[in-house]
Formats: structure tokens, sequence, C-alpha cells
């Protein structure tokens, strides 16, 4: 999943920002042989091999010495460090996003749902195709992600944890009824608007596993940047292409219904 490879959350950041999708059409096959998919991997590899920033670090215990002023995380890393380092408290705050500044001016800060670099992420529920009883499974689903239900969830495991446990929940009325102060539930709300989902489709695991090989490629062996994604993005594809065989879904791009470009792009083949 793209999701276990954390570190390519940035990347994708950069790749939206500027305008950019990971995908084609319908999932046909990936985007990262575009400029601007190119361009963002360039960029992310050069904030290691440019401006040095480490690989591995203990974000927390950095943050607290004063090492790492400013760190891109997750908005739970608050109530870790609500606890672990309370002679800060006061000392510091959190905010949106750095941004991309787009042509007319404003800030694009769109990020990626996934990873622990972004703003949001999570699991989603489902009520499984061969379930004995979908009726209660889906009353349960309802009753669970309900705001009542989450509020009291929230509220009763902060209650017993403290606010290390602060609740990420889902629910967006729901967060606004858990113990956040004024100013940064106002950032949370404003940074949910950019959270952007990424499409699952078949063999789209290989994306996260690959752009992290890539990404190693050129930091370890010191590879050039476009050809490295290039060569991997074909290894990406092919599982893919593969997968969607084994569905009995459309392998070429122009063969694909007319509705599906309306619905990815707004505008049908010329």
């Amino acid at each position: 999943s793209i999701v276990a490879h954390a570190g390519v959350s940035t990347m994708l950041m950069l790749l939206y920002q500027n305008g950019g999708e990971l995908y084609k059409v319908d999932g046909i096959e990936t985007n990262l042989d575009s400029e601007v998919a190119i361009d963002a991997f360039t960029r992310w590899t050069e904030l290691y091999e440019l401006y040095n920033l480490p690989l591995y670090y203990d974000y927390a215990n950095y943050f607290r010495m004063g090492e790492m002023p400013l760190l891109i995380t997750g908005y739970t890393f608050r109530n870790h460090l609500e606890v672990f380092a309370p002679e800060l408290r006061g000392k510091w705050g959190f905010t949106l996003i750095p941004g991309t500044v787009r042509e007319d001016g404003t800030i694009d800060r769109t990020t990626p749902a996934l990873g622990y670099g972004t703003a949001n992420q999570g699991p989603g529920a489902i009520i499984m195709k061969n379930a004995k009883d979908k009726e209660a499974a889906w009353e349960f689903l309802k009753w669970w992600t309900s705001t009542e239900t989450q509020v009291r969830f929230g509220r009763e495991l902060e209650s017993i944890m403290g606010t290390a446990a602060r609740y990420p929940t889902a629910n967006i009325e729901a967060l606004q009824l858990l113990p956040w102060r004024v100013e940064e539930l106002e950032v949370l709300l404003e940074q949910w608007e950019w959270v952007k989902g990424l499409p699952e489709v078949p063999g789209g695991y290989m994306v996260g596993r690959h752009l992290d090989n890539a990404f190693r490629k050129v930091i370890y062996s010191h590879e050039p940047p476009r050809e490295t994604l290039l060569a991997y993005n074909r290894k990406i594809n092919k599982e893919i292409r593969n997968k969607r065989l084994e569905f009995g879904l459309e392998t070429e791009l122009e063969k694909l219904p007319e509705e599906y470009w309306r619905m990815y792009w707004n505008e049908g083949l010329d």
C-alpha cells in the first residue's frame, strides 16, 4: 500500500500542489512519466541531496531540544508533545502545511490523505460481499461513525488516557466537539479542505513500493532522478496492467469508455 511508505507523501504533496495527478484515466496506468511528476520527484530527492535533510531522526527529541524547530508531520504529534515535553507548553503551535504559490498568487496546500507527514490519514470501513448479515453490519457502521458515538468515544478515551490520546476522528462534526483550542481547530478545519484522497487501483500497492525504491536509488546510488523514476514507473505499470488483465479491465488508454474521461478530466478524447 502507498500508506506503508510514509515518505512518499512528500513527493505526492509536491505533485498535487503543482497540478499533477498520480494516475491517468481510470487508473489504467500512473502519471509518473509526466513532467510535473518528474519535477516533483526531483525536488523531493533534492531536499536530501542538496539541503541535507536527515533520512532518519527522532522527531520528538529533536524538536524538544531545538535541533529541529520546524517539523512537517501529522497533527497527532501535538498530542504526543503535550505529554512528552510539558515544559514547552505554550511555546509552540501548529499551522497549515507549506504550500506552492500558484500563478494567480494564491497558495496551494494540497496534501495526500496518507502517511505520517500529512494532515489526514486513516482506515476505511467496509462490508464484505459475503457478510452473513449485511443489514446489521450497515447499522453498526452508521452507529460507529455517527457524531454522537465518535464524540463519546473520543472524550472517554481522553478522560482515561489523557491528552496524548486525543482522538483523530474522521467525523468533522465530532472533531469540532472534541477539546481542541479554538485556534487549533481553525487550522485543522482549514487544512482539512486541502486533503486529497488517493484512488485505489488494481496493482496500486506497487506505487509506494517503487517510489520508495526509486528514492533510495537516487539518494544512495546517486542515480539520475528522471531516468530512475521512469525505470521504476515501467515496473509499476506492468503490475497494474497484469492486475487489470486479471480482473478483466481495459488495458489500452484509447479504448476506455468516454464517460471515464469525463469522470477524470471533465473532457473527452480528441
